[in-house]
């Protein structure tokens, strides 16, 4: 699996790069790391699930809609190929997840998770991911199998171990 790209939550916890990007009646996230894209319709409800279930996705299908000036953002209708961790926890394709996305302040971003999978763990959990704005990075082209940019210089990026 060493091409699969991270699933949800993995992703959230990876040092490169992403961008959102609101449209008319979309939101997208674009992750630089295996080129991930993840676009979700706003105000519209996730497929019924009979659909999840003949198409799932690596990153899931996702819907997502304003709470105020938190980001809302439900995803379900995984396939079962993706990691929720980098240490290689499974999950099942009953897994949903709800994240809740707003400013803290100028500078930064939050994250907050909520994982449900009733054929994994006997109870929901959260993760919380905190992003620092760094607006001289950009997106680069990155290739599963590619030797990925050393991006250590950026603040707050821990030096491969």
């Amino acid at each position: 699996r060493v091409c699969v790209p991270d699933g949800i939550p993995r992703i959230l916890g990876n040092p490169y790069p992403f961008q959102i990007i609101q449209t008319p009646g979309q939101v997208t996230i674009v992750y630089e790391i295996n080129h991930v894209i993840r676009p979700m319709p706003l105000d519209r409800p996730l497929p019924p699930p009979d659909e999840l279930e003949i198409f799932p996705y690596y990153s899931g299908h996702s819907s997502a809609h304003w709470e105020g000036d938190t980001l809302v953002i439900e995803s379900a209708g995984f396939n079962e190929k993706t990691f929720i961790d980098a240490t290689g926890a499974p999950h099942s394709d009953q897994m949903r997840t709800v994240e809740r996305i707003r400013k803290i302040n100028d500078r930064t971003l939050e994250n907050v998770v909520t994982v449900t999978d009733p054929v994994m763990f006997t109870r929901p959990w959260q993760a919380r991911f905190v992003y620092d704005l760094h607006p001289q990075v950009r997106l680069e082209d990155y290739n599963c199998g590619d030797p990925h940019r050393d991006i250590s210089h950026i603040p707050g990026v821990r030096r491969p171990q």
